[in-house]
């Protein structure tokens, strides 16, 4: 079965398709559907560029399909490439995941790149291609609201119906169907929920969707407790497939390994919609076969017409033998005579040769010439930029400092107003102070006036104080004589109790009473007011 070509982008949109001459060379698609906008994506699928690989993959699978039903061998229908052989150039997977973030995680790590947007299209997934380990490998990220969408729908039909279209689209930009679903999950860190995207992928493609699906376990080293993750429903729906994805080389070569395993032992090397299977085995194989049988004749019919013609040809060349001579003797001539054109065209040509060695000296003389001013220049361009780098360091330098000068310029200005304030605050503390000093000087003068009348008035009292002092001594000194005075009655009082206690002795005694003296006799004379400030002696005498 020969390749078909697919044409490009360009040639599908500006040129009308020509019909071949060759059945084999042309494929012709019928899209039933409402809508033109999704007929026009999946035109645009179908001819998109880049695979070629998956038409490779589209014709094997038709033509194994073919063998099954015709019970037949790979002697007698011939493939483009064993059909035990696995595609080294061509994967297809999708990524199923409630979590957007751990999709580009594992789409990063499968293609080996770092790719921080998640999807271009949200509705849609993003389709992203790359080279790994010598294979084309195509990743379809789907759109992390599948999960949580389909969840919110009490009746899942309703909830898959809703997005038909969405999931449709993973065969569709995966065509013709892709290796493996891969369901993403991260241990410890599950929803619950992620079996949905699981029913949903059967309901649309069938219960074979699910022996094309693995569980693949993102952030590995986090996975504590192995065997809960293993009881997981998602692992039962899928067999207990299941991969831990790691940031290595040898790891994703792994992974590509366990893919392959998983679909060797099936009838299809990748999933394929059975609508699409059935469409195949009603239109596509009578037609194959007819083609296969008509084919063979043709075949068969040129090598007859080959063989005749071989015959022919050997019989004619048995009847021109002498004129084959003469027509070879002429060629022998005619290539002598050539022979000598060429020697004289050699000849010229070695001419040539050395003028043109001489040009190509004198060329590269000029040549290493013009490098050393190359380099004369680069050297003096290397200095200049040199110089320029030392200017441009030395305006960054200019440019802080004027930077800095405008800043302490702002600074001053600032000191310089607040200065100003400042001083016109002075002025006004400095009038005020004039005012009170004047009035001060006012206050002083009248203190003045009344410290002399008090100074005046302390003269006198300052005399007064004297004279009172005198008066204060001699009323001191009277006071010391009175004193004495009353100490001598004093003492005179107890001279007399004494002779009075004495003089009862006697009394008692039995003595013969004695005359005695009046004790008001004994007592001090009293004196009038007149006589207070007269000596005693002068009052004895009165």
């Amino acid at each position: 079965m020969k390749r078909r070509r697919i044409p490009d982008a360009g040639e599908a949109s500006s040129t009308k398709m020509k019909h071949s001459a060759d059945t084999k060379e042309e494929s012709r698609f019928v899209l039933l559907g409402g809508e033109k906008l999704l007929k026009a994506e999946e035109c645009n699928s179908i001819l998109r560029i880049g695979q070629s690989q998956q038409v490779l993959d589209l014709e094997d699978w038709e033509v194994l399909t073919k063998m099954k039903q015709q019970r037949i061998t790979d002697e007698d229908v011939p493939l483009n490439r064993p059909a035990t052989e696995e595609p080294k150039s061509d994967l297809r997977l999708v990524l199923l995941g409630g979590d957007c973030a751990y999709n580009c995680y594992a789409s990063n790590m499968i293609l080996r790149t770092v790719h921080t947007e998640c999807a271009i299209n949200p509705k849609k997934g993003n389709i992203r291609e790359g080279t790994v380990d010598g294979r084309q490998v195509s990743v379809f990220v789907t759109p992390s609201y599948w999960m949580n969408h389909l969840a919110s729908y009490m009746f899942f039909r309703n909830g898959v119906e809703s997005i038909r279209h969405e999931i449709q689209n993973c065969t569709t930009v995966t065509f013709p169907g892709p290796h493996a679903f891969l369901l993403v999950m991260r241990p410890g860190h599950t929803t619950g929920k992620e079996h949905h995207l699981l029913k949903a992928i059967t309901y649309m493609f069938g219960a074979e969707a699910l022996q094309y699906t693995m569980v693949l376990f993102v952030h590995g080293h986090e996975w504590e407790n192995p065997e809960e993750h293993l009881k997981n429903c998602c692992m039962k729906m899928c067999g207990a497939r299941h991969f831990i994805l790691e940031n290595s080389n040898e790891n994703i070569k792994e992974l590509f390994k366990q893919i392959n395993a998983m679909t060797r032992m099936k009838s299809n090397s990748f999933f394929v919609q059975k609508s699409y299977e059935n469409v195949m085995k009603m239109c596509f194989e009578p037609w194959e076969r007819a083609q296969v049988s008509k084919e063979a004749k043709l075949q068969k019919e040129l090598e007859e017409t080959k063989t005749e013609q071989c015959l022919r040809e050997d019989m004619k060349a048995e009847f021109d033998s002498p004129r084959i001579e003469r027509d070879l003797r002429k060629k022998l001539e005619a290539s002598r005579h050539y022979e000598n054109v060429l020697q004289k065209d050699l000849d010229t040509a070695m001419c040539n040769e050395r003028q043109l060695r001489n040009e190509l000296k004198a060329s590269r003389d000029h040549e290493s010439m013009l490098r050393k001013e190359l380099d004369t220049a680069m050297s003096i361009e290397r200095q200049l930029r040199n110089e320029l780098k030392a200017s441009r360091h030395y305006e960054s330098v200019l440019q802080k400092d004027l930077d800095t000068a405008m800043s302490t310029e702002i600074q001053l200005k600032n000191e310089l107003k607040a200065s100003r304030d400042s001083e016109s605050a002075l002025q006004k503390d400095l009038a005020t102070a004039m005012s009170n000093e004047r009035q001060s000087r006012n206050e002083l003068k009248a203190t003045r006036d009344n410290e002399s009348v008090l100074q005046k008035d302390l003269d006198t009292a300052m005399c007064n104080e004297r004279q009172l002092r005198n008066e204060l001594k001699a009323s001191k000194d009277y006071e010391s004589v009175l004193q004495k005075e009353l100490d001598r009655v004093k003492q005179s009082e107890i001279h007399l109790r004494k002779e009075m206690e004495d003089v009862l002795k006697i009394s008692k005694a039995g003595v013969l009473k004695s005359v005695r003296r009046s004790s008001i006799d004994g007592l001090p004379p009293i004196m009038k007011e007149d006589q207070s400030n007269k000596p005693l002696d002068d009052m004895e005498e009165i």
